[in-house]
């Protein structure tokens, strides 16, 4: 059974005003579905409009024409269903990480007890157990990352929005929470729209690329490589040859 479309973007557009009074167009009637369950990689080069379409996703902005629609709902603001994982870390300096994860569960009003038993689930998926008492700025730039990604996963959202979110890491740092991110994607399923400029990255996340080139969809590329997916298979002739024709795309 084919799986049901999740995300439907219509005909979007997005056009800033300017100091000056010109108009910057940024997204130009862009049209994309995505289904449920699918991972989706979104590259392109810096100002095509790969954050500005998450953002309107998220409902953190809206479009200037056209709509978006979650389950068949027109999306006009952020909702529960989804989530969002910022390239900044987007965790409290002053809680500990205990409180960071389980901060969407209290103001949801969850009862204690329940929401702990989901904080310790999320830290155990993500290898962070014993890390529960520790305050953010005694963590690696990875770990705080791992304390984000627990932090959305933990409030249950059907969908998963990630903008760049290892950008800033070190090159082993980021190859490890590749994996991190498939393992905990493999146990609880989202809908996953990830943007990045890194293509190796994209070609290892994802079931589908998307290619912007100047606020449109350049090229969508079905990633067939099979899962569980491990290191190694960045060194592999197939896996190099999609990172070819994709640079083709951006240069």
């Amino acid at each position: 059974m084919p799986k049901k479309v999740k995300i439907h973007i219509d005909k979007v557009s997005k056009v800033y005003q300017t100091e000056d009074g010109r108009e910057l167009s940024v997204l130009r009637e862009l049209s994309l579905d995505i289904l449920e369950d699918e991972f989706v990689c979104i590259i392109g080069p810096s100002g095509c409009g790969k954050t500005t379409l998450l953002s309107i996703i998220a409902g953190l902005q809206p479009a200037t024409s056209g709509r978006i629609l979650v389950d068949g709902d027109i999306v006009s603001g952020p909702g529960r269903d989804r989530g969002v994982v910022f390239q900044e870390d987007a965790i409290f300096l002053w809680r500990k990480v205990i409180h960071n994860v389980e901060y969407g569960l209290q103001l949801r009003k969850v009862p204690k007890t329940e929401r702990r038993k989901i904080v310790q689930e999320y830290l155990k998926l993500v290898g962070l157990e014993d890390f529960a008492n520790f305050f953010p700025k005694e963590l690696s730039g990875g770990m705080k990352k791992k304390v984000a990604l627990a932090t959305v996963y933990a409030n249950d959202p059907t969908i998963l929005l990630m903008d760049e979110p290892f950008g800033s890491l070190d090159y082993p740092t980021k190859c490890r929470l590749q994996l991190e991110l498939l393992k905990l994607w493999k146990t609880k399923t989202k809908t996953t729209v990830f943007i990045t400029h890194d293509v190796e990255e994209a070609i290892f996340l994802s079931d589908r690329i998307v290619v912007l080139q100047n606020g449109k969809v350049e090229t969508v590329y079905e990633n067939l490589l099979p899962r569980p997916r491990a290191d190694e298979l960045r060194v592999q002739t197939e896996f190099n040859k999609i990172k070819g024709d994709l640079r083709g795309y951006l240069e």
